[in-house]
């Protein structure tokens, strides 16, 4: 008796052949169902064998996941290129990135969204935010009277390393939304974070991580490069999830490497050119994004007061009960002394940029207060044992001591 007539329910994974030809070669239901017996007649299949037919119309085929083991040993090697023993002018990681990002304004996702975002007016990105913190009185001043300079890309020789640049590397770190922003620069309780709203002056591409971990390879599998696309989209996910999870800051010095020369690797090499990185925060939750634009694109139209002028702070109307609010009041009024110019406050660093940015210094400013901190967090168990010797290892003295754990 076989399994059914013992009711025994046993339902197969995947596709019937004739379903999996009907599919692959996009043919009539009809047709399918001729190549699948055809095939099945020629199979050299013996009826009284224990192994069923591989053409047979009960059998069924589940595709395998794609097999990213080249690209996965590739990345592999390039991490540890660059980290033990070659940085710089290192032909070996050229070749593994090539390898990654030729074609990447090709890619789409499965609905048929390009992974290459444009941002700047009359987009979904028309404007990005950008956030420092003061906990002082001498910073906070310090900010809000040189927006411009104080809330752009840092200069070169004042530029730190992160996620996306390498020492002295200078590019713009911004978000969507003031939120992300906050969260990105990780301000102490009690401190104050100066966000400026930059609006974007002119069309920019920006390569989406989101989305490139979305990739979807499309094609006939007659077709013998599609294998190696669907192996190349898997391995996309996987590189995502690399470039984008969070690092400890005692790990940045290594861990950022990668994403440092990838960065640098797609501002400078990629054909078309690109001005900048969406990926999405590790300190804000629900898939909020960050925005990165490489040194090239993130120019900020200057702005400055005449030579007569100067800037004073207030803080909240003065009442009989005291402040009367949080405000913070800035006022640009003509002096009869020539104010010196501070050597520290041109912007020598963006004259050869193309002004890709604007801040309005007059409406698009914003002190948020840090009052207090929530962590989205979870709970692990922690036990602690000491290994003893088995029961049946035991001494019989010891063994009858030991019965009273049972």
């Amino acid at each position: 008796m076989n399994d059914e007539e013992l009711g025994f329910q046993w339902e197969r994974e995947g596709q019937q052949v004739r379903c999996l030809i009907q599919e692959i070669a996009e043919i009539d239901d009809t047709i399918a169902e001729n190549i699948q017996t055809f095939l099945s007649y020629n199979s050299g299949h013996n009826p009284m064998d224990l192994e069923e037919d591989p053409w047979g119309s009960d059998v069924c085929y589940a595709e395998k996941n794609p097999d990213a083991s080249h690209y996965m040993e590739s990345w592999d090697y390039f991490c540890k290129e660059i980290s033990e023993r070659a940085r710089f002018f290192n032909q070996n990681s050229e070749r593994i990135l090539d390898s990654i990002f030729n074609g990447i304004h090709s890619l789409e996702t499965d609905d048929h969204k390009s992974v290459i975002r444009e941002a700047g007016p009359s987009t979904e990105i028309a404007q990005i935010f950008r956030a420092r913190v003061s906990q002082s009185r001498e910073v906070f001043e310090g900010i809000l009277k040189n927006p411009i300079i104080e809330l752009s890309a840092p200069p070169p020789k004042k530029a730190k390393a992160g996620r996306m640049n390498a020492y002295g590397i200078s590019v713009f770190y911004g978000a969507a939304d003031i939120g992300t922003c906050v969260s990105e620069v990780r301000p102490p309780v009690g401190s104050d974070v100066i966000v400026g709203k930059f609006q974007l002056l002119r069309r920019l591409q920006l390569l989406d991580l989101g989305m490139l971990s979305k990739v979807y390879a499309q094609g006939s599998y007659f077709d013998r490069d599609f294998v190696k696309r669907k192996s190349h989209a898997a391995f996309l996910k996987h590189l995502v999830a690399e470039l984008t999870k969070p690092v400890m800051p005692e790990e940045e010095l290594l861990d950022y490497l990668p994403t440092q020369i990838i960065a640098e690797y797609l501002s400078n090499k990629s054909n078309p050119e690109l001005d900048g990185i969406i990926f999405n925060s590790t300190q804000s939750s629900g898939g909020r994004e960050n925005i990165v634009l490489f040194q090239k694109s993130s120019g900020v139209e200057p702005y400055s007061l005449p030579s007569d002028w100067e800037i004073n702070i207030h803080y909240g109307w003065p009442t009989e009960d005291g402040v009367a609010d949080d405000s913070v009041f800035i006022c640009e009024k003509k002096t009869d002394n020539r104010i010196k110019e501070d050597p520290q406050l041109i912007q020598t660093t963006q004259d050869s940029l193309q002004h890709s940015l604007r801040l309005n210094v007059y409406d698009d400013i914003t002190v948020v207060r840090v009052k207090g901190v929530e962590y989205k967090s979870s709970e692990r168990s922690v036990s602690r044992y000491r290994p003893e010797q088995s029961l049946f290892e035991q001494s019989p003295e010891n063994r009858r001591t030991n019965d009273t754990h049972f």
